[in-house]
Protein backbone atom coordinates (compact mmCIF):
# COMPACT_ATOMS: atom_id res chain seq x y z
CA UNK A 1 0.00 0.00 0.00
CA UNK A 2 2.87 2.39 0.98
CA UNK A 3 4.26 1.48 -2.49
CA UNK A 4 1.53 2.65 -4.52
CA UNK A 5 0.77 5.59 -2.84
CA UNK A 6 4.36 6.25 -2.91
CA UNK A 7 4.20 6.01 -6.64
CA UNK A 8 1.33 7.73 -7.02
CA UNK A 9 2.95 11.18 -5.04
CA UNK A 10 6.05 10.54 -6.83
CA UNK A 11 6.05 9.06 -9.94
CA UNK A 12 4.77 11.97 -12.64
CA UNK A 13 2.63 9.68 -15.08
CA UNK A 14 1.08 7.32 -12.04
CA UNK A 15 0.10 10.97 -10.33
CA UNK A 16 -1.71 12.68 -13.50
CA UNK A 17 -3.72 9.68 -14.10
CA UNK A 18 -4.79 9.29 -10.59
CA UNK A 19 -5.28 13.15 -10.78
CA UNK A 20 -8.24 12.59 -13.69
CA UNK A 21 -9.50 9.26 -13.02
CA UNK A 22 -10.50 11.59 -9.80
CA UNK A 23 -11.30 14.66 -11.16
CA UNK A 24 -13.53 12.97 -13.50
CA UNK A 25 -15.17 10.34 -10.95
CA UNK A 26 -15.88 13.29 -8.80
CA UNK A 27 -17.84 15.52 -11.51
CA UNK A 28 -19.08 12.25 -13.24
CA UNK A 29 -20.96 10.97 -9.86
CA UNK A 30 -22.74 14.62 -9.00
CA UNK A 31 -25.23 14.09 -12.02
CA UNK A 32 -26.31 10.64 -11.00
CA UNK A 33 -26.60 11.96 -7.48
CA UNK A 34 -28.70 15.22 -8.54
CA UNK A 35 -31.21 12.54 -9.77
CA UNK A 36 -32.46 11.27 -6.07
CA UNK A 37 -32.89 15.12 -5.03
CA UNK A 38 -36.48 16.10 -4.10
CA UNK A 39 -35.87 18.47 -6.72
CA UNK A 40 -35.45 17.07 -9.14
CA UNK A 41 -38.43 15.18 -9.91
CA UNK A 42 -40.51 18.11 -9.60
CA UNK A 43 -38.03 19.72 -12.52
CA UNK A 44 -38.56 16.85 -14.37
CA UNK A 45 -42.36 16.98 -14.36
CA UNK A 46 -41.71 20.71 -15.47
CA UNK A 47 -39.44 19.92 -18.44
CA UNK A 48 -42.11 17.53 -19.11
CA UNK A 49 -44.77 19.65 -19.63
CA UNK A 50 -43.19 22.61 -20.90
CA UNK A 51 -42.75 19.90 -23.98
CA UNK A 52 -46.50 19.36 -23.77
CA UNK A 53 -46.83 22.91 -23.94
CA UNK A 54 -45.03 23.64 -26.74
CA UNK A 55 -45.45 20.47 -28.87
CA UNK A 56 -48.74 19.18 -28.14
CA UNK A 57 -51.09 22.55 -27.41
CA UNK A 58 -52.73 24.41 -30.12
CA UNK A 59 -51.29 27.49 -29.83
CA UNK A 60 -47.47 25.66 -28.42
CA UNK A 61 -47.68 28.36 -25.30
CA UNK A 62 -50.03 26.88 -21.61
CA UNK A 63 -50.52 24.12 -20.68
CA UNK A 64 -53.54 24.51 -17.83
CA UNK A 65 -53.18 22.90 -14.09
CA UNK A 66 -56.37 22.42 -12.51
CA UNK A 67 -56.25 22.61 -8.55
CA UNK A 68 -59.26 21.38 -6.90
CA UNK A 69 -60.19 19.83 -3.71
CA UNK A 70 -60.89 16.20 -3.09
CA UNK A 71 -64.15 14.80 -1.79
CA UNK A 72 -62.42 14.08 1.39
CA UNK A 73 -61.69 17.62 2.57
CA UNK A 74 -63.66 21.02 3.39
CA UNK A 75 -60.58 23.18 2.19
CA UNK A 76 -61.01 25.35 -0.50
CA UNK A 77 -59.06 27.43 -3.19
CA UNK A 78 -57.98 30.83 -1.99
CA UNK A 79 -59.60 33.85 -3.02
CA UNK A 80 -58.95 34.36 -6.56
CA UNK A 81 -58.30 38.06 -6.05
CA UNK A 82 -55.32 37.71 -3.95
CA UNK A 83 -53.65 35.27 -6.21
CA UNK A 84 -54.32 36.40 -9.28
CA UNK A 85 -52.68 39.89 -7.83
CA UNK A 86 -49.73 38.16 -6.21
CA UNK A 87 -48.79 36.12 -9.95
CA UNK A 88 -49.75 39.18 -12.76
CA UNK A 89 -47.03 39.82 -14.69
CA UNK A 90 -44.64 37.86 -12.46
CA UNK A 91 -42.56 36.31 -15.53
CA UNK A 92 -43.89 38.85 -18.36
CA UNK A 93 -46.83 40.90 -18.87
CA UNK A 94 -49.14 39.78 -21.69
CA UNK A 95 -49.38 36.15 -20.69
CA UNK A 96 -52.46 34.43 -18.45
CA UNK A 97 -51.00 33.12 -15.01
CA UNK A 98 -53.53 32.02 -12.55
CA UNK A 99 -57.40 32.35 -12.63
CA UNK A 100 -60.29 30.99 -10.70
CA UNK A 101 -62.65 28.81 -12.22
CA UNK A 102 -65.37 26.19 -11.57
CA UNK A 103 -65.89 23.07 -14.70
CA UNK A 104 -62.98 23.86 -15.83
CA UNK A 105 -62.45 20.50 -16.67
CA UNK A 106 -65.90 19.54 -17.74
CA UNK A 107 -66.53 16.88 -14.92
CA UNK A 108 -69.84 18.38 -14.79
CA UNK A 109 -72.49 19.39 -17.73
CA UNK A 110 -73.38 22.85 -17.68
CA UNK A 111 -75.87 24.25 -20.57
CA UNK A 112 -77.04 27.25 -22.12
CA UNK A 113 -80.49 26.53 -22.52
CA UNK A 114 -81.20 29.50 -24.72
CA UNK A 115 -79.09 27.95 -27.64
CA UNK A 116 -79.35 25.41 -29.95
CA UNK A 117 -75.63 24.38 -29.08
CA UNK A 118 -74.46 21.37 -27.26
CA UNK A 119 -71.60 23.01 -25.14
CA UNK A 120 -70.74 22.14 -21.59
CA UNK A 121 -69.69 25.46 -20.15
CA UNK A 122 -67.12 26.67 -17.69
CA UNK A 123 -66.49 29.59 -15.52
CA UNK A 124 -63.86 32.01 -14.78
CA UNK A 125 -64.83 32.59 -11.00
CA UNK A 126 -64.61 35.78 -8.87
CA UNK A 127 -65.29 34.97 -5.05
CA UNK A 128 -64.96 39.08 -4.29
CA UNK A 129 -64.36 41.86 -6.68
CA UNK A 130 -67.42 42.35 -9.20
CA UNK A 131 -66.49 45.63 -9.88
CA UNK A 132 -66.17 47.13 -12.96
CA UNK A 133 -62.95 49.80 -13.88
CA UNK A 134 -63.38 52.33 -16.48
CA UNK A 135 -60.08 52.33 -18.61
CA UNK A 136 -58.92 55.59 -19.80
CA UNK A 137 -56.65 57.02 -22.22
CA UNK A 138 -53.68 59.52 -21.37
CA UNK A 139 -55.89 62.52 -22.10
CA UNK A 140 -58.77 60.92 -20.07
CA UNK A 141 -61.08 59.48 -22.77
CA UNK A 142 -63.78 56.13 -22.32
CA UNK A 143 -61.45 53.36 -23.99
CA UNK A 144 -62.90 50.12 -22.60
CA UNK A 145 -64.25 48.64 -19.39
CA UNK A 146 -62.54 45.96 -17.77
CA UNK A 147 -63.48 43.50 -14.50
CA UNK A 148 -62.08 44.88 -11.67
CA UNK A 149 -59.20 42.75 -11.33
CA UNK A 150 -58.93 40.06 -14.41
CA UNK A 151 -57.90 41.83 -17.38
CA UNK A 152 -61.19 40.79 -19.50
CA UNK A 153 -62.85 43.58 -21.37
CA UNK A 154 -66.25 44.28 -20.99
CA UNK A 155 -68.93 46.25 -22.88
CA UNK A 156 -70.64 48.16 -19.95
CA UNK A 157 -70.47 49.48 -16.31
CA UNK A 158 -71.93 46.83 -14.16
CA UNK A 159 -73.85 47.50 -10.65
CA UNK A 160 -75.32 43.88 -9.95
CA UNK A 161 -78.67 44.60 -8.51
CA UNK A 162 -81.20 42.55 -7.78
CA UNK A 163 -83.40 40.47 -10.28
CA UNK A 164 -86.69 38.79 -9.50
CA UNK A 165 -86.62 35.36 -10.57
CA UNK A 166 -83.06 35.07 -10.95
CA UNK A 167 -80.73 32.81 -8.65
CA UNK A 168 -77.44 34.55 -9.60
CA UNK A 169 -75.96 36.92 -11.98
CA UNK A 170 -73.59 36.39 -14.64
CA UNK A 171 -71.36 37.75 -17.62
CA UNK A 172 -71.40 36.18 -20.88
CA UNK A 173 -69.41 36.50 -24.51
CA UNK A 174 -70.93 38.59 -26.80
CA UNK A 175 -71.21 35.99 -29.33
CA UNK A 176 -73.37 34.34 -26.86
CA UNK A 177 -75.04 37.72 -26.48
CA UNK A 178 -75.85 37.56 -29.82
CA UNK A 179 -77.44 34.57 -29.75
CA UNK A 180 -79.94 35.63 -26.84
CA UNK A 181 -80.62 38.63 -28.81
CA UNK A 182 -81.16 36.56 -32.43
CA UNK A 183 -83.76 33.99 -29.62
CA UNK A 184 -85.70 37.65 -29.26
CA UNK A 185 -85.29 38.86 -32.76
CA UNK A 186 -83.34 42.01 -31.65
CA UNK A 187 -80.51 42.96 -34.24
CA UNK A 188 -76.83 43.35 -32.48
CA UNK A 189 -76.63 46.35 -31.47
CA UNK A 190 -75.38 48.61 -28.59
CA UNK A 191 -78.66 49.83 -27.22
CA UNK A 192 -79.82 46.17 -27.40
CA UNK A 193 -77.07 44.39 -25.69
CA UNK A 194 -78.03 46.63 -23.04
CA UNK A 195 -81.65 45.94 -23.38
CA UNK A 196 -80.83 42.43 -21.93
CA UNK A 197 -78.65 43.56 -19.13
CA UNK A 198 -80.51 42.68 -15.91
CA UNK A 199 -84.21 42.55 -17.12
CA UNK A 200 -86.70 39.72 -15.42
CA UNK A 201 -87.88 38.98 -19.32
CA UNK A 202 -84.63 38.28 -20.64
CA UNK A 203 -83.27 35.88 -17.74
CA UNK A 204 -81.09 33.35 -19.02
CA UNK A 205 -81.54 29.08 -18.00
CA UNK A 206 -78.40 27.64 -17.32
CA UNK A 207 -78.81 23.25 -16.78
CA UNK A 208 -76.17 22.42 -14.18
CA UNK A 209 -76.30 18.26 -14.71
CA UNK A 210 -79.48 18.14 -15.47
CA UNK A 211 -81.23 20.65 -13.14
CA UNK A 212 -81.94 23.98 -14.43
CA UNK A 213 -81.72 27.64 -12.70
CA UNK A 214 -82.21 30.71 -13.87
CA UNK A 215 -79.37 33.40 -14.02
CA UNK A 216 -79.47 37.45 -14.55
CA UNK A 217 -77.05 38.21 -17.47
CA UNK A 218 -75.07 41.80 -15.88
CA UNK A 219 -72.93 42.38 -18.75
CA UNK A 220 -71.17 41.14 -21.75
CA UNK A 221 -67.75 40.51 -22.30
CA UNK A 222 -65.33 41.17 -25.32
CA UNK A 223 -63.42 38.23 -27.23
CA UNK A 224 -60.40 40.04 -27.46
CA UNK A 225 -57.05 40.45 -26.03
CA UNK A 226 -54.48 37.51 -24.40
CA UNK A 227 -56.65 37.07 -21.39
CA UNK A 228 -59.51 35.86 -23.18
CA UNK A 229 -57.80 33.89 -25.64
CA UNK A 230 -56.24 32.11 -22.75
CA UNK A 231 -59.22 31.27 -21.59
CA UNK A 232 -60.76 30.32 -24.86
CA UNK A 233 -57.87 28.19 -25.36
CA UNK A 234 -57.08 26.17 -22.32
CA UNK A 235 -61.09 25.68 -21.04
CA UNK A 236 -62.97 26.53 -24.27
CA UNK A 237 -66.16 28.66 -23.82
CA UNK A 238 -67.15 30.31 -20.09
CA UNK A 239 -69.14 32.11 -18.07
CA UNK A 240 -67.56 34.85 -15.68
CA UNK A 241 -69.60 34.15 -12.61
CA UNK A 242 -69.20 33.59 -8.39
CA UNK A 243 -72.08 34.99 -6.49
CA UNK A 244 -73.49 31.48 -6.45
CA UNK A 245 -72.87 28.15 -8.38
CA UNK A 246 -75.53 24.85 -7.37
CA UNK A 247 -74.34 22.82 -4.48
CA UNK A 248 -71.44 20.12 -5.56
CA UNK A 249 -69.64 22.70 -7.74
CA UNK A 250 -66.23 23.58 -6.52
CA UNK A 251 -64.04 26.54 -6.83
CA UNK A 252 -61.14 25.66 -8.81
CA UNK A 253 -57.38 27.20 -9.44
CA UNK A 254 -56.06 27.25 -12.78
CA UNK A 255 -52.29 27.97 -13.26
CA UNK A 256 -51.21 28.55 -16.83
CA UNK A 257 -48.18 26.16 -16.88
CA UNK A 258 -46.07 27.13 -19.92
CA UNK A 259 -43.53 26.24 -22.43
CA UNK A 260 -40.91 27.25 -20.08
CA UNK A 261 -39.33 24.67 -17.44
CA UNK A 262 -38.20 27.39 -14.82
CA UNK A 263 -41.78 28.69 -14.96
CA UNK A 264 -43.45 25.40 -14.82
CA UNK A 265 -41.12 24.68 -11.46
CA UNK A 266 -41.83 27.68 -9.83
CA UNK A 267 -45.63 27.79 -10.42
CA UNK A 268 -45.87 23.63 -9.20
CA UNK A 269 -43.90 24.58 -5.83
CA UNK A 270 -45.85 27.41 -5.35
CA UNK A 271 -48.98 25.73 -5.86
CA UNK A 272 -47.90 22.53 -3.56
CA UNK A 273 -47.05 25.31 -1.15
CA UNK A 274 -50.36 26.22 -1.01
CA UNK A 275 -52.37 23.13 -1.70
CA UNK A 276 -51.50 19.84 -0.13
CA UNK A 277 -51.56 16.53 -2.21
CA UNK A 278 -53.46 15.10 0.39
CA UNK A 279 -56.02 17.39 0.10
CA UNK A 280 -55.87 18.77 -3.29
CA UNK A 281 -56.35 17.21 -6.46
CA UNK A 282 -53.97 18.35 -9.59
CA UNK A 283 -54.68 17.77 -13.43
CA UNK A 284 -53.63 18.96 -16.47
CA UNK A 285 -56.33 20.04 -18.31
CA UNK A 286 -56.71 18.67 -22.03
CA UNK A 287 -59.05 21.15 -23.70
CA UNK A 288 -55.80 22.57 -26.23
CA UNK A 289 -54.09 18.94 -26.88
CA UNK A 290 -53.90 18.39 -30.34
CA UNK A 291 -53.90 15.21 -32.51
CA UNK A 292 -55.49 13.27 -29.66
CA UNK A 293 -52.15 13.75 -27.30
CA UNK A 294 -52.53 12.36 -24.14
CA UNK A 295 -50.51 13.00 -20.86
CA UNK A 296 -48.28 10.43 -19.48
CA UNK A 297 -49.34 10.70 -15.74
CA UNK A 298 -46.75 8.05 -14.95
CA UNK A 299 -44.27 12.05 -15.78
CA UNK A 300 -46.24 14.18 -12.80
CA UNK A 301 -45.00 13.99 -9.56
CA UNK A 302 -45.39 17.80 -7.60
CA UNK A 303 -43.60 16.98 -4.97
CA UNK A 304 -40.44 15.22 -4.65
CA UNK A 305 -39.56 12.96 -1.18
CA UNK A 306 -37.73 14.95 1.05
CA UNK A 307 -36.48 12.36 2.84
CA UNK A 308 -34.27 11.33 -0.38
CA UNK A 309 -32.45 14.73 -0.16
CA UNK A 310 -30.39 13.80 3.41
CA UNK A 311 -28.83 10.97 0.59
CA UNK A 312 -27.74 13.20 -1.87
CA UNK A 313 -26.31 15.42 0.22
CA UNK A 314 -24.21 13.14 1.61
CA UNK A 315 -23.21 11.78 -1.81
CA UNK A 316 -22.38 15.09 -2.84
CA UNK A 317 -19.84 15.74 0.06
CA UNK A 318 -18.06 11.77 -0.98
CA UNK A 319 -17.87 13.27 -4.44
CA UNK A 320 -16.47 16.88 -3.07
CA UNK A 321 -14.32 15.15 -0.74
CA UNK A 322 -12.81 13.09 -3.86
CA UNK A 323 -12.47 16.08 -5.99
CA UNK A 324 -10.22 17.60 -2.95
CA UNK A 325 -8.27 14.40 -3.23
CA UNK A 326 -7.05 15.04 -6.46
CA UNK A 327 -6.27 18.74 -5.49
CA UNK A 328 -4.12 17.72 -2.43
CA UNK A 329 -2.55 15.24 -4.95
CA UNK A 330 -1.41 17.81 -7.74
CA UNK A 331 -0.19 19.96 -3.94
CA UNK A 332 1.61 17.51 -2.78
CA UNK A 333 2.52 15.07 -5.61
CA UNK A 334 4.70 15.37 -8.96
CA UNK A 335 2.21 16.83 -11.27
CA UNK A 336 3.89 19.17 -13.54
CA UNK A 337 1.60 22.11 -14.96
CA UNK A 338 2.15 21.62 -18.56
CA UNK A 339 0.48 23.00 -21.21
CA UNK A 340 -0.76 19.19 -21.72
CA UNK A 341 -1.13 18.48 -18.38
CA UNK A 342 -3.43 21.46 -18.03
CA UNK A 343 -5.89 20.34 -21.17
CA UNK A 344 -6.07 16.53 -19.33
CA UNK A 345 -7.58 18.29 -16.53
CA UNK A 346 -9.56 20.46 -18.37
CA UNK A 347 -11.05 17.72 -20.22
CA UNK A 348 -11.42 15.88 -17.23
CA UNK A 349 -13.34 18.23 -15.62
CA UNK A 350 -15.52 19.11 -18.79
CA UNK A 351 -16.31 15.98 -20.21
CA UNK A 352 -18.86 14.91 -17.60
CA UNK A 353 -20.47 18.13 -18.00
CA UNK A 354 -20.72 17.73 -21.90
CA UNK A 355 -21.82 13.92 -21.49
CA UNK A 356 -25.13 14.52 -19.43
CA UNK A 357 -25.81 17.88 -21.51
CA UNK A 358 -25.86 15.60 -24.47
CA UNK A 359 -28.01 12.86 -22.49
CA UNK A 360 -30.71 15.90 -21.24
CA UNK A 361 -30.72 17.26 -24.99
CA UNK A 362 -31.77 13.51 -26.49
CA UNK A 363 -33.43 12.34 -23.41
CA UNK A 364 -35.43 15.79 -22.69
CA UNK A 365 -35.26 14.73 -19.32
CA UNK A 366 -34.05 16.38 -16.31
CA UNK A 367 -33.45 13.24 -13.98
CA UNK A 368 -29.48 13.27 -15.34
CA UNK A 369 -29.11 17.06 -15.95
CA UNK A 370 -31.12 18.64 -12.91
CA UNK A 371 -30.90 22.37 -11.74
CA UNK A 372 -29.16 20.76 -8.33
CA UNK A 373 -26.54 18.54 -10.37
CA UNK A 374 -25.57 21.64 -12.46
CA UNK A 375 -25.35 23.91 -9.88
CA UNK A 376 -23.16 22.16 -7.70
CA UNK A 377 -20.95 20.80 -11.26
CA UNK A 378 -20.73 24.56 -11.40
CA UNK A 379 -19.56 25.68 -8.50
CA UNK A 380 -16.61 22.58 -8.00
CA UNK A 381 -14.95 23.63 -11.64
CA UNK A 382 -14.86 26.84 -9.83
CA UNK A 383 -13.37 25.70 -6.99
CA UNK A 384 -10.92 23.47 -9.02
CA UNK A 385 -10.60 26.30 -11.26
CA UNK A 386 -9.36 28.34 -8.51
CA UNK A 387 -7.22 25.87 -6.89
CA UNK A 388 -5.53 24.60 -9.36
CA UNK A 389 -4.44 28.43 -10.43
CA UNK A 390 -3.40 29.26 -7.16
CA UNK A 391 -1.36 25.67 -7.39
CA UNK A 392 -0.09 26.69 -10.49
CA UNK A 393 1.58 30.33 -8.52
CA UNK A 394 2.45 28.61 -6.05
CA UNK A 395 4.87 25.69 -7.31
CA UNK A 396 6.04 28.42 -9.98
CA UNK A 397 7.17 30.80 -7.02
CA UNK A 398 8.68 28.02 -5.61
CA UNK A 399 10.85 26.84 -8.62
CA UNK A 400 11.75 30.29 -8.56
CA UNK A 401 13.26 30.39 -5.36
CA UNK A 402 14.98 27.04 -5.65
CA UNK A 403 16.63 28.53 -8.67
CA UNK A 404 17.66 31.72 -7.40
Amino acid sequence: MSNFLNRVINDKKTNLITVLCLIFFSLLVIFPIGAINSSTVVENTSEYLADVAEDHTVNGRYAAMMIEPNDATDKTVNNPYYEFHYLYGIFREGLATYVGTVNADKSHTVKLKDIDEDVNFSFLNVDTGFGVADIKDKDGEHLYYKQEFYPLKLMFYSDHPQVKGANSFLYISQSRANCILDKYGLEHTTDNYKKILNKEEYLITLEFDGEEYKFSIDNIYLEDDYFYEALDETIGEFFLAGQWYPPGFKRQGLFFLRNYAYQNKYYIQYATKLYSLDDFDFKILDHNFTNGFKIDESKLVYVGNKSSDVWSILLLIFAVIVLVAAIILIAVGAFSFTISNSLFVGGAALIPYIIFWIIHAISKSALLFSNFSTTCEIWCLLGLTIAYFVLFLAKRNRRVKETE
